[in-house]
């Protein structure tokens, strides 16, 4: 590991104790960590669209299983 990511760790390590609004706005000044932000929020919308996603498919599939067995 070279200097500049063990920099970037220990203040990621430092931050363990923030609150999430102290958290994001260390992380908005830092141009470093300033990536974070953008690829977390990027992942949690990802996560919430596949979430509805599968989420919508089961329930046609159990729509269409029940359907099935009723007619």
């Amino acid at each position: 590991m070279n200097q500049d990511d063990k920099g970037k760790l220990k203040t990621l390590w430092d931050m363990r104790h923030l609150t999430v609004d102290e958290f994001v706005s260390k992380i908005s000044v830092h141009p470093d960590l300033k990536f974070l932000l953008t690829t977390v929020g990027a992942w949690f919308l990802l996560r919430c669209v596949i979430g509805i996603w599968i989420g919508a498919h089961v329930i046609y599939f159990v729509y269409r299983i029940f359907n099935i067995v009723l007619s």
